[in-house]
């Protein structure tokens, strides 16, 4: 071990044959710990929780990166309607930096500002053929991106429909889930994990 309390850097000798870097105190707020092995490169921030990892054989894993995935409980019935409605995205599969608010506004804020892959799955009961579902992500209050699928005739009127979008994202900007039909009367939307969902990744 060599270096001052604000850094240091320890080499392991084999069978573990690795090299640490620490900056800050020892690992302490504002430090980084950065250890060399001959499998991979990995970092830690202060918090001890394993950040980054660089694998030998050229795979990259990012565990804290920003990732969420809601989806809708239960039917909603007369969900939609001919005006764009926020899909209720009550309840999280698993939200990795706590972006998503699945109780209030059913909406991701990201918290470093990024490019974000997002995709949104609405099934919904038309009721009926030839009846359109439009799907839309919208970023910061406004339409971004569009998706639309249509019953056809004699055909089951239980549709999926589908949008996916990049979506730049400044620090504290937010991106939501709409849906909306042109059928004559107010629509359900079918629940449950498999049905109606929204996810948002940080690709970079």
């Amino acid at each position: 071990t060599t270096g001052n309390p604000d850094g240091q850097i320890k080499y392991s000798r084999p069978p573990t044959d690795s090299l640490e870097i620490i900056t800050g105190s020892n690992g302490a707020s504002g430090g980084v710990n950065i250890v060399f092995t001959s499998a991979s490169i990995r970092m830690y921030p202060a918090t001890s929780t394993e950040s980054f990892k660089f694998f030998s054989s050229g795979i990259l894993d990012a565990p804290l990166n920003s990732l969420a995935r809601a989806y809708v409980a239960s039917d909603v019935v007369n969900g939609v309607g001919t005006s764009a409605t926020k899909v209720p995205l009550d309840t999280e599969s698993f939200d990795l930096q706590g972006e998503f608010d699945s109780a209030t506004n059913y909406r991701f804020t990201a918290t470093v500002e990024g490019y974000y892959d997002v995709k949104g799955q609405v099934r919904g009961d038309l009721g009926a053929a030839d009846d359109t579902l439009i799907v839309s992500i919208y970023k910061n209050g406004s339409e971004y991106s569009t998706g639309s699928c249509t019953s056809g005739a004699g055909t089951s009127a239980v549709i999926t429909c589908f949008v996916n979008d990049v979506v730049q994202l400044d620090a504290s900007g937010y991106v939501e889930f709409y849906v909306q039909t042109d059928a004559a009367a107010a629509k359900d939307i079918k629940g449950g994990s498999n049905n109606t969902f929204f996810i948002v990744e940080k690709s970079r």
